[in-house]
């Protein structure tokens, strides 16, 4: 008998191969092919976020000395206003950010999987990603043009329908602001989102209606019961990406507001980039980095462990 595999013989005269001690070499092997996968994440990902961490001890202007100054700045964060209101605004469009999008493309996705033919449905679901190929960028010059209070498409819209006192400066009124820029974001994100739930709705195993029919099952009680649970994995992908996707959320703020008007669109992205590039903070701008690297991170941890947790044990 050898070190490397055990042979034994079950009643009913199959063999079966068990795998014996494994060798020095067999051991080392997943970390010789791991090691230079975790080298190259440490240098351009670990160690530059272990070094934004330091720099929010220090009040620096990203040139010249360095000045020790303690917790002065992750308390500042809690202090500044205008910071407040930079991570107030990213909560709202976090929460927003996994609900709409979400919400919308899981109904839309089950009535594509549903209600229509194949090649419809291959129609419908194409013309709806399309806006998910645009780079934010592009979408947020477009609907600038399309929000302009003087010659914007949807102002010049309501106007002909008669409805001209709905016209709004719709990137200049603080009370709304943030959320005309939100609706960019979920039009960009509502495809991608349909795409995935879709895909994973077209897998859910046909018998497991057909069984839920013949108990007298109706639209809603088959929805909750078989296609929510069978997309379980799906779905808390989309959650979980709209969510760190929101707090990552910067170039659609950047080119449609700036953070304006009166940091009423400020979020923790564009507070970074304000306090680093034009206000001369980097320390303070590395303490709001560190902080939002701490958010998502935890989003992250969390959401994955209440996958696990909530996982059918067959799965």
């Amino acid at each position: 008998m050898n070190d490397q595999a055990i042979q034994d013989r079950s009643d009913d005269g199959i063999v079966e191969t068990q795998a014996g001690p494994r060798s020095r070499a067999d051991r080392i092997l997943p970390y010789v092919f791991a090691g230079p996968a975790f080298a190259i994440y440490a240098v351009l990902v670990i160690l530059p976020l272990g070094h934004t961490f330091l720099l929010g001890f220090y009040d620096w202007s990203g040139a010249g000395p360095m000045t020790f100054a303690g917790l002065d700045n992750y308390i500042k964060i809690f202090t500044d206003p205008i910071t407040r209101t930079a991570i107030a605004n990213n909560l709202i469009w976090a929460v927003l950010a996994t609900i709409v999008p979400v919400s919308m493309a899981l109904l839309l996705a089950v009535l594509l999987a549903t209600h229509l033919p194949p090649g419809v449905r291959l129609f419908f679901s194409t013309v709806y990603y399309l806006p998910a190929v645009l780079a934010l960028a592009v979408s947020a010059i477009i609907w600038g043009w399309v929000y302009n209070p003087a010659w914007g498409a949807l102002n010049t819209f309501l106007g002909s329908i008669g409805l001209s006192g709905l016209e709004q400066p719709w990137l200049g009124d603080p009370s709304i602001a943030l959320y005309s820029v939100f609706l960019v974001s979920s039009w960009a994100y509502f495809g991608f989102c349909l795409i995935i739930l879709l895909a994973a709705i077209q897998n859910v195993d046909p018998s497991l209606y057909d069984a839920a029919k013949l108990d007298g099952a109706n639209a809603w009680t088959q929805f909750w019961h078989v296609t929510i649970p069978g997309i379980r994995n799906e779905l808390n992908f989309v959650v979980l990406y709209t969510a760190i996707e929101a707090f990552r959320v910067f170039d659609l703020i950047f080119i449609m507001t700036g953070g304006g008007p009166f940091y009423q669109t400020e979020v923790i992205a564009t507070a970074v980039y304000r306090e680093a590039f034009i206000e001369h903070e980097v320390g303070y701008a590395s303490a709001i980095a560190s902080l939002m690297t701490l958010i998502i991170a935890t989003l992250a941890t969390v959401a994955l462990r209440w996958r696990e947790r909530t996982a059918p044990e067959n799965q």
